[in-house]
């Protein structure tokens, strides 16, 4: 489920609700205060310095569903992806979302 309180009280990743890609260090957060490598992205920021984005730059943030098929039940069980783009450029998929059961 996603909240609108996900990110009212700590950064955007630290909790179950979200998900975040850091500026400061280049690493991917959810449901934890520990980030771990953007593996999709490794090439694109090692080449930068730190931070790995700022104020000048646009970040985007999606989510893929991939459907195969047709009908409610193809979209309801259909993988999901969230992924990032930096300055127009694909950075690569960070989380894989987990498919509600009900």
């Amino acid at each position: 489920r996603f909240s609108r309180h996900a990110v009212a009280r700590q950064q955007a990743g630290c909790d179950g609700e979200s998900w975040a890609w850091h500026s400061d260090d280049g690493l991917l957060f959810h449901a934890s205060n520990r980030g771990f490598a953007f593996e999709g992205a490794a090439t694109i920021v090692a080449a930068t310095p730190s931070p790995c984005f700022g104020a000048a730059d646009v970040v985007g943030c999606g989510v893929l569903q991939a459907v195969e098929g047709a009908g409610a039940d193809a979209v309801l069980h259909a993988p999901r992806k969230i992924f990032y783009t930096l300055n127009g450029v694909f950075m690569g998929f960070a989380f894989d979302l987990d498919i509600p059961s009900n």
